[in-house]
């Protein structure tokens, strides 16, 4: 992962915060959240976007070694 892809993913995190920090109780509870569960779920968003970057770079790679071994095969 790089340092792009992790800033871009931190910004998001720290809007989330911002955006749920402005709801009060009655609006959390709407949604199933009290004040305890934001960082929580923000934090929670925040480690899910890096498991879908990870799983997307080894698939990338993955298709490259594929892609060459395809091309050794057919050579």
């Amino acid at each position: 992962m790089d340092l792009r892809s992790y800033f871009r993913r931190w910004m998001e995190y720290r809007r989330n915060l911002a955006e749920l920090s402005e709801f009060d109780a009655r609006e959390l509870k709407d949604i199933g959240m009290t004040h305890a569960d934001i960082y929580r779920v923000a934090r929670e968003a925040f480690k899910a976007d890096a498991v879908i970057a990870k799983r997307k770079t080894a698939s990338a790679k993955a298709g490259k070694a594929t892609r060459g071994a395809a091309l050794f095969v057919n050579a």
